[in-house]
């Protein structure tokens, strides 16, 4: 069949069967002397197996050079990419510890993988995980926009490895991730091996990735990562608008949404203002290209849904701190020095105006990258590449340009609505997306990297010394990897330093032990020591005063009913135990998680138990009354007395009207939205599956 299908597909340029054969038969007997009979018909079908014999062998020889070198050439990019992920596991070897009481170091690592429960807590009890009532009042799971909780990586690692080592795997998985994406980066560029590789592990050791996590931020690691696979996709995409890149551009933007944080979600506005220099000159394509582009949007829509349908209901209600002034923020010129200083001891001071806080301000990667990008910046062929150059340059400059407030600034001075100034000045860290200036100009670097390569270099004749009078040429473009291995090293030596461990104190274990109970009840640890709180959530407690950078609006605070102190209990609070000479101490009456308070006023402490998004609670009052169970009225919540149906009433609080005696309170949250956004994914799955099997893999790549 296959021979048939060859034969068939290459007619016109391959004469027919018959035809062939017969003048084979006549150049046969002609070199042997014999009469060529005048009929050739009687005679074909006794050279039907000659021919194809011949032309199978010339056309599976052909289809089997072919195999060879398309295995040849996928087989050396594996090998490329292999080598990028051994060095970023390399790199990252100490995150790969499999215990349970060793996390790597930064001080809100262990509020960043607070979310990551949702899974764990999804295996335990299904929709209940909807609800993350673990830290101060509850809120809706999927609509925290500070964790990564609905990323793909984060869901498949800590389903398969728990939390605690989950989340230590997400960190190497997503210094792969950047490793990859820089290495298409080179790719699309057009650049050679040894290029792509360097391009690669430049970004694995760069400090735009390792420097973020000298305080433990991992939705910002993973973010950066994120962005810079778009970028590349991005001009795949301009190349080439089909569908199988628009679902692979939609899958990028959908991993950049769900990778939490905000921040670089934001300055992924720079990359798409960008991508318009590579829109080509050629107005015919235009309206391929913005079908595509709806196609990719409508896919990261639909993949993304899980987070931005939730987070879409509850925004509105959501309030966190804000800083018109952007202090944090440097002018642009002193924030691309950042890219050049080496010296951990700067960043712990406020020179060049800064704050002494590292994490804000690392993105080293060394002088030679940057004196490479400057030549790659000058780069002018092939023709093609001069757009995909310019791209790169802006989003370099762009990034670096939001990163220095300046245009947020004038955003404020231009609004005048509460509210969207609000929401402006709540990027009052937007220098952390600095580091998106990385990724292009390691990819302009690329490009100078191989235009130096290319380049003629001088050779020098070399005698050797003996009486044949033969000559050693030296070439100096033999010197080129030496400049490379410099720059990957001296950012790999300055920058492991923030890819490190430590242990958990085992003080941590033995005061959250003391801190639980059978039932459920507001705790809090020692006062802003953010290490307790992994481990309070991963034992089912109830933190009031956890670590979160925004809060609901128009709600009270949660006061704990048992809280850990290093000093002195408050006045009125009994001391239960000291533990680690820390002070565990409950709270006069009125902290309780669920209580009745009677006409009279009279109060009755009830007991509740539950997770997440289910509580069951038992009371026995003589009166009755209206029980306060001290979680967040949400939309979603349900109630059931005794097994009926009951309304909740307003306020703050869950709070139900029970009759006297005893009375059996089930609370649950189920959602509308939560659900909707998981059918949106599915749906963008099936969707995206359908546009790639539909396109032809072959279709014809157009230049930029």
């Amino acid at each position: 069949m296959f021979i048939f299908c060859r034969l068939f597909y290459t007619a016109p340029r391959t004469p027919s069967l018959p035809r062939y054969c017969f003048r084979h038969r006549i150049s046969t007997n002609e070199r042997k002397g014999n009469d060529v009979p005048d009929d050739p018909e009687p005679s074909r079908l006794r050279f039907i197996h000659a021919g194809i014999f011949s032309v199978a062998r010339r056309h599976v020889s052909a289809s089997m050079l072919d195999i060879r070198r398309m295995l040849a050439v996928r087989g050396g990019y594996a090998l490329e990419l292999l080598i990028v992920v051994c060095w970023a596991i390399f790199v990252t070897w100490p995150y790969l510890d499999f215990t349970i009481t060793t996390q790597p170091s930064g001080l809100e690592y262990p509020a960043a993988i607070q979310s990551f429960y949702f899974w764990r807590n999804l295996m335990q009890c299904g929709p209940c995980a909807l609800w993350n009532g673990a830290v101060n009042g509850g809120a809706p799971a999927l609509a925290d926009p500070y964790g990564a909780v609905a990323h793909p990586l984060v869901a498949v690692m800590t389903l398969l490895f728990g939390v605690p080592v989950g989340a230590k795997l997400v960190l190497t998985g997503t210094f792969i991730m950047a490793g990859i994406a820089q290495w298409l980066l080179a790719y699309e560029l057009q650049t050679g091996r040894i290029v792509r590789i360097w391009s690669a592990a430049m970004t694995v050791v760069g400090g735009h990735l390792a420097g973020r996590f000298q305080y433990g931020n991992l939705g910002l690691v993973l973010s950066t990562a994120a962005c810079a696979l778009a970028i590349p996709l991005i001009i795949r995409f301009m190349r080439n608008s089909n569908k199988r890149n628009a679902v692979l551009l939609g899958s990028a933007i959908a991993s950049i949404l769900l990778a939490g944080q905000g921040y670089y979600q934001i300055a992924f506005i720079c990359v798409i203002a960008s991508a318009t220099v590579l829109l080509p000159s050629d107005w015919t394509r235009w309206k391929t290209i913005g079908y595509h582009a709806l196609l990719a949007a409508g896919i990261a829509f639909l993949l993304a849904a899980p987070l931005l349908i939730p987070l879409a209901v509850a925004l509105g209600a959501f309030a966190k701190r804000v800083d018109f002034e952007f202090a944090s923020s440097q002018p642009i010129e002193l924030l691309a020095l950042n890219l050049l200083i080496n010296d951990a001891g700067f960043y712990y001071n406020e020179a060049l105006q800064k704050q002494p806080f590292p994490y804000q301000y690392i993105n080293y990667i060394g002088w030679i990258p940057v004196l490479l990008a400057g030549i790659g910046l000058t780069h002018t062929r092939p023709p093609g590449n001069r757009r995909v150059i310019l791209f790169l340059a802006a989003i370099a400059f762009l990034a670096l340009w939001l990163a220095s407030a300046a245009p947020l600034r004038l955003l404020l001075v231009l609004i005048s609505d509460p509210e969207l100034r609000a929401q402006i000045g709540g990027l009052r860290n937007i220098v952390l997306v600095a580091g998106l200036a990385v990724p292009p100009i390691l990819g302009l670097a690329a490009i100078g990297l191989e235009r130096l390569i290319n380049a003629p270099w001088p050779r020098f004749q070399i005698l050797a010394g003996n009486a044949d009078n033969h000559l050693f040429v030296f070439n100096t473009r033999w010197l080129l990897p030496l400049p490379a291995i410099i720059a990957v090293l001296s950012a790999y030596t300055f920058n492991k330093t923030w890819i490190t461990t430590v242990q958990i104190d085992p003080a941590v274990v033995r005061v959250v032990d003391a801190l639980g109970a059978p039932h459920l009840r507001w705790v809090n640890h020692p006062s802003g020591e953010v290490g307790f709180l992994e481990y309070t959530v991963r034992k089912h407690l109830k933190i009031s005063a956890g670590f979160r950078p925004w809060r609901f609006k128009e709600r009270p605070p949660v006061e704990p009913e048992v809280a850990a102190f290093r000093d002195a209990s408050p006045e009125g609070w009994r001391v239960m135990a000291v533990v680690e000479g820390i002070i565990i101490a409950a709270a006069p009456p009125g902290n309780e998680y669920a209580a009745v308070d009677d006409a009279d006023g009279r109060r009755s402490v009830c007991t509740a138990t539950g997770l997440g998004g289910d509580i069951r609670v038992i009371c026995d009052t003589p009166d009755g009354g209206t029980l306060r169970v001290r979680e967040y009225a949400w939309t979603g919540w349900q109630a059931r007395v005794n097994g009926a149906p009951a309304p909740l009433l307003d306020g703050p609080w869950l709070s139900v009207a029970i009759p006297p005696g005893v009375a059996e309170v089930t609370l649950r949250y189920r959602p509308w939205d939560a659900p909707l956004g998981v059918v949106l994914c599915i749906v963008g799955v099936a969707i995206s599956i359908w546009m790639w099997r539909s396109e032809r893999p072959d279709t014809p790549v157009s230049p930029v």
